[in-house]
């Protein structure tokens, strides 16, 4: 069994492998360009990103001569950047030699050993020399361009010194390009400017223009080292409407005795190698060729490509229906006759390979929730700020692991769920230490596997909700009759109804009665289910039930009233021949004793219909279904079948009809609906 630190090191080492791959990519292009005496500030972005993301992450896992190693060759990336050092051979072969070592110290690790060197030092001192080279003073050419004293105050030192490079760089044109867009347009309008630009030269700096403008626009100034002269670039951007102004000459006229500056001195990269430095990058060898084998067994897919697969599975699931059903018929009419029998073989071997082909697709779509857990330390410091409340965060259950897609649209719940906790819950420090409680509030977030659910519990220790505030809000609203009786669940459930809050000002955080019921609908979107629970004084706990997958699921497939529907058979408990003894009515509605436990009985097809479940004659069989401690009773007319559906979209015009998640095709060309139980059991229970 894996441990969580192997699992930790194997992600460090994939995400090390993608980030020295893209650095060893873009020193390949830069060589290209350098060589020509033309260097993409981009690239050297990139490459300086690189290197500091690799150091980040390495000392987050104690590495330190990864992490010393990174920072030297960052410390150079950021001389040649700003201008201090020039990207010459010497500096080139210095950052590929870094990049070899620090793969070398990254197999090291991948092959269970110690990430050390004993040529690391040696080297780190020889970058740190590189990036110390003297700096070449500029003969000061922004003193002849018109730039204003405000856009000088404001641009940065490394845009100051991309203008003195494009200043400096005959085969360039410092441009001022003005353009103005709507307000209500003007992000995605500047996005696609910056796309043209791009094509023809460097964007250094994008500020606001000064001066008076319409109070429906914006208007920018974009500062442009051009490949092209000042009225080509205009040309090429015409559809943007912008005003171009050359601020230096370029390509097509040169300023009389403009040279570009004297380069650096080149810094001490190229002393003889000493017997520990890392092979030189043109080397040949087993070390050589060792560097194309991958340090992990680890690839990157972009969800889509899995969604596709997923789609792809789902329309076998539906051919391996079909071929089920035509073997089942053939199997009738003629008997266990010769051919009949080796395509039953045949149907039962692709079922048992389509199987494992399906929870193989579904394990590559499973991610743990500790993928999103750890951003939400960042939330939690951000939504504390400029308050008197301190909160600690405690995690549990972070391995816990759930289909990505349902991860990504579960942030947004779950980040309204801690808003409201840390805003309605905790108390001020000070409010709690005179209530006898630690200054420091606790907000725990818990997660564990039941079945094929996932339970996410987020529970606080503050004040708890306010059962008099809430229904007093509910009887001045109208939602509650004055003195009516309420459940202490039926009560707690106000809180999700469109408009509901308790509190009398609105805040940055929340008050103003927008999300609750967003929340509920949200949850309700993933087939899933939210639960409040609350004691006065000791805090109040939100849990989430989830469908571990949406993708392919085990359904029973019931019929009642002429139509066929697909229950999830991850929410169904037990089924049974209904008998009258076990049927009574309770308030005037049907209820189901089994056992020691009484439950509703409802009929899905009068749910749908909007009857509240009642009505027509007792149906001979019910399907027990039950989202976390809820229990309800479904009345069918016949049991059909047990099988693998594949969930497709409603469509725009019946998404959102509730107690329906979609519909499937059961490989007899015909539909079926497939029921929301989440939704269905939350509808029986509010029904009271």
């Amino acid at each position: 069994m894996n441990t969580p630190q192997d699992e930790g090191v194997r992600e460090f080492l994939a995400e090390a492998e993608d980030i020295l791959d893209g650095v060893a990519g873009d020193l390949l292009e830069l060589e290209t360009s350098a060589a020509a005496d033309d260097p993409d500030p981009e690239r050297i972005n990139a490459i300086f990103r690189g290197a500091h993301s690799l150091k980040g992450i390495s000392a987050m896992f104690g590495f330190s001569q990864v992490t010393e190693l990174s920072h030297k060759a960052e410390t150079l990336l950021d001389a040649v950047r700003m201008g201090r050092v020039g990207c010459d051979r010497g500096v080139l072969d210095l950052l590929f030699g870094a990049v070899d070592l620090l793969k070398g110290l990254c197999g090291r690790l991948a092959a269970g050993e110690a990430p050390e060197d004993p040529g690391v030092a040696a080297f780190v001192e020889r970058l740190l020399a590189a990036a110390t080279g003297d700096k070449v003073e500029a003969a000061g050419p922004l003193a002849g361009i018109d730039l204003g004293d405000e856009v000088l105050q404001v641009l940065t030192e490394y845009e100051l010194h991309r203008i003195e490079a494009v200043l400096g760089n005959p085969k360039r044109t410092l441009c001022r390009v003005r353009v103005a867009f709507p307000l209500e347009s003007f992000d995605t309008d500047l996005e696609r400017l910056n796309g043209v630009l791009k094509e023809h030269g460097e964007i250094i700096s994008t500020l606001p223009s000064p001066g008076e403008v319409a109070e429906d626009q914006l208007e920018f100034d974009l500062l442009v080292g051009a490949k092209l002269p000042a009225a080509e670039l205009a040309a090429e951007i015409a559809a943007f409407h912008p005003s171009v102004e050359s601020l230096a000459a370029g390509p097509s006229s040169p300023s009389p005795g403009a040279a570009p500056p004297p380069a650096p001195a080149a810094p001490p990269a190229s002393a003889p190698p000493c017997a520990d430095q890392p092979t030189p990058t043109g080397a040949a060898g087993p070390a050589a060729a060792g560097e194309l084998r991958s340090l992990t067994q680890t690839i990157r897919v972009d969800l889509p490509k899995l969604d596709s697969l997923m789609n792809l599975v789902g329309e076998l699931v539906l051919a391996k229906g079909r071929i089920q059903m035509v073997s089942e018929r053939l199997r009738q009419q003629v008997g266990l006759t010769g051919e009949v029998v080796e395509l039953s073989k045949a149907q039962k071997a692709l079922d048992r390979k389509l199987e494992e082909l399906q929870h193989g697709v579904m394990d590559v779509r499973m991610v743990p929730l500790g993928q999103l857990f750890s951003k939400l330390h960042r939330v939690l410091r951000k939504i504390l700020q400029g308050m008197d409340k301190q909160v600690d965060l405690q995690i549990y259950g972070a391995e816990t692991e759930l289909d990505k897609l349902i991860v990504e649209d579960l942030s947004d719940p779950l980040i309204h769920v801690i808003r409201n906790s840390v805003d309605h819950g905790i108390e001020e420090a000070a409010v709690r230490i005179a209530a006898g409680k630690p200054a420091k509030g606790t907000l725990k977030i818990a997660a564990r596997q039941r079945g094929n659910h996932v339970v996410i519990e987020v529970a606080d220790d503050g004040a708890g909700l306010s059962r008099e505030r809430i229904r007093a809000k509910a009887e001045e609203r109208g939602l509650v009759a004055p003195g009516a009786v309420l459940e202490d669940r039926e009560l707690l459930d106000l809180v999700f109804l469109p408009g509901f809050s308790t509190k009398d000002q609105a805040t940055e955080l929340s008050g103003r009665g927008v999300g609750m019921d967003v929340l509920r609908r949200n949850i309700a979107a993933l087939s899933g289910m939210i639960e409040l629970s609350s004691k006065a004084g000791q805090g109040t706990s939100v849990t989430i039930v989830l469908p571990i997958t949406l993708a392919i699921i085990q359904a029973l497939v019931v019929r009642l009233g002429g139509q066929s529907y697909a229950i999830p058979l991850s929410s169904v408990l037990e089924t049974l021949t209904l008998e009258q003894g076990q049927v009574r009515s309770l308030e005037g509605r049907p209820m189901l004793r089994l056992r020691d436990t009484t439950m509703p009985l409802v009929r899905v097809d009068a749910l749908l219909a909007g009857s509240g479940g009642r009505g027509g004659e007792l149906p001979p069989y019910a399907v027990v279904v039950g989202v976390a401690e809820k229990r309800v009773a479904f009345g069918v007319d016949d049991l059909v079948s047990q099988q693998d559906v594949v969930i497709k979209s409603l469509g725009p015009r019946l998404e959102g009809l509730r107690g329906l998640s979609g519909a499937t095709d059961l490989g007899d060309q015909n539909t079926v609906l497939v029921l929301d139980v989440g939704q269905l059991v939350d509808e029986v229970f509010s029904l009271g």
